[in-house]
């Protein structure tokens, strides 16, 4: 279903003659809210704790725990299903990635193995989803120039593109920002999980049928 920003701008659409200079204003624009979301990216907490090094650590002082094993390692398995649901039920296609004694959680999968002066232009190629582009969009400090960009293309392709960056921008605005809110908020509360006590008494709990 579209939004009501959506509707109104297909409205319009059928009014508006493409328009060169509106296209490098979109464009600016569009760069802008790229810049606005690899910078949040950047600087947002996604490390969730895992802890079960820590919980094996404290229960193995126990003289019982080798023949509960089993039942610490089936714990494990589904305190992380359960983190691993919790946070695709905010964001469907957040990759979580094992590292260490943490969950690393990454919205866009691309950018789980590139370096962070490589979001914005992946960013950038995401959201334009609609438009195959073989061009590099630059970096937060040195954005791609407007006719720079439109030099790869055709007069022919400049009014498709026109709309694939309008509609991308939609897109950050209404879609990718709100869902990366939910993921922040969600992995803040998950990390929390992993750290307290109750958390760790629970698991007791189960492995030793208490």
């Amino acid at each position: 279903m579209l939004s009501i920003q959506e509707r109104m701008w297909k409205a319009r659409i059928k009014t508006m003659t493409f328009n060169k200079d509106e296209f490098k204003t979109q464009y600016v624009k569009f760069l802008q809210d790229v810049e606005m979301l690899a910078v949040k990216l950047e600087r947002s907490g996604f490390g969730i704790y895992r802890p079960f090094n820590d919980f094996k650590s404290r229960l193995e002082k126990r003289d019982s725990f080798d023949e509960n094993r089993l039942r610490f390692m089936n714990w494990c398995t589904e305190y992380e299903n359960d983190i691993r649901r919790k946070i695709h039920a905010v964001s469907e296609y957040a990759l979580v990635v094992d590292i260490d004694n943490c969950w690393d959680v990454y919205m866009i999968p691309k950018l789980a193995h590139v370096p962070v002066s490589e979001y914005f232009n992946i960013l950038a190629h995401e959201c334009l989803e609609y438009f195959d582009i073989e061009v590099h969009f630059g970096t937060v400090d040195s954005p791609l120039e407007f006719d720079d960009f439109v030099s790869s293309f055709t007069e022919d392709e400049l009014e498709t593109l026109y709309w694939s960056i309008w509609h991308g921008r939609i897109g950050i605005q209404e879609h990718v920002l709100p869902e990366l809110g939910d993921l922040i908020v969600r992995c803040h509360q998950l990390d929390l999980l992993g750290k307290r006590e109750d958390t760790f008494e629970s698991c007791m709990r189960v492995v030793f049928d208490k």
